[in-house]
């Protein structure tokens, strides 16, 4: 649209992409013809969103890709590659690149490896359970995966399975008291977190009055986002709101 501003496109382009993590078939197809394209033609510019597409890529693409990043360092876009490979829903696939991190003659480094796990930690529950499997079998690294094992554990169960795991590790002499008690502290914290301001966050998007405003302008949907949303993450919310409201507001 000639007409558009830059703004205009990008808030367009992110809340399609959020259709897609929304997993609408018609938007996750596209991206996926789009990667068949970039694998078909590497030269040619076809910018898939990788992770959309490799959530449905077939053996032959995936295979080839990691493939490729297992053992060439050149590969074109490696980096986009390796943070989204483990967004495949497959979970032979996904258990296909926990072989190829722990295999050490590749040419994966060291932070390509904790990377790999921490991104399959908080891609989608096959992934965890995957990575989690992992992490069993390398408690010793726990450290390096904290930060990420603090958003993904997110139920009672899960809370409950680490910690078994920890205090295995710490009767094994794998782990110390001090790393596990860091551990458990900072998941306990983040749960508290959700249990707090969960209750506020689903009412807010249970207001009636704000889901009749998104069909208005987005200037009247800008002002009534800003004078209803309060509490804990009341502007995070309230942009996603305001980029579809904008796409509302736009013609297709």
């Amino acid at each position: 649209m000639e007409s558009e501003s830059s703004e205009i496109t990008s808030l367009r382009a992110r809340v399609k992409l959020l259709n897609c993590y929304a997993f609408d078939e018609t938007c996750m197809q596209h991206e996926l013809n789009k990667l068949i394209k970039y694998h078909e033609n590497e030269g040619e510019n076809f910018a898939p969103d990788f992770c959309t597409a490799f959530r449905h890529a077939n053996q032959t693409i995936f295979d080839h890709y990691l493939n490729q990043l297992v053992s060439n360092v050149t590969l074109k876009n490696r980096n986009f590659i390796a943070r989204t490979i483990h967004c495949s829903l497959n979970e032979n696939y996904l258990g296909v690149i926990v072989t190829a991190i722990e295999d050490t003659t590749n040419i994966l480094t060291d932070a390509e490896r904790i990377n790999l796990i921490n991104n399959m930690l908080i891609s989608s529950s096959s992934a965890f359970n995957v990575a989690f499997e992992y992490i069993k079998r390398n408690v010793d690294k726990i450290d390096s995966f904290r930060a990420r094992l603090m958003t993904a554990i997110n139920t009672q169960r899960k809370f409950n399975e680490l910690k078994s795991l920890l205090n295995e590790a710490i009767d094994e002499g794998i782990l110390t008291q001090i790393q596990a008690n860091e551990t458990i502290a900072a998941i306990e914290k983040n749960l508290k977190w959700q249990e707090k301001h969960l209750d506020d966050i689903k009412k807010w998007f249970e207001n009636d009055d704000v889901k009749e405003e998104e069909t208005t302008t987005t200037a009247t949907v800008a002002t009534t986002i800003e004078t209803t949303t309060q509490g804990a993450n009341g502007k995070i919310i309230s942009f996603y709101l305001l980029c579809l409201s904008i796409l509302l507001t736009i013609n297709h």
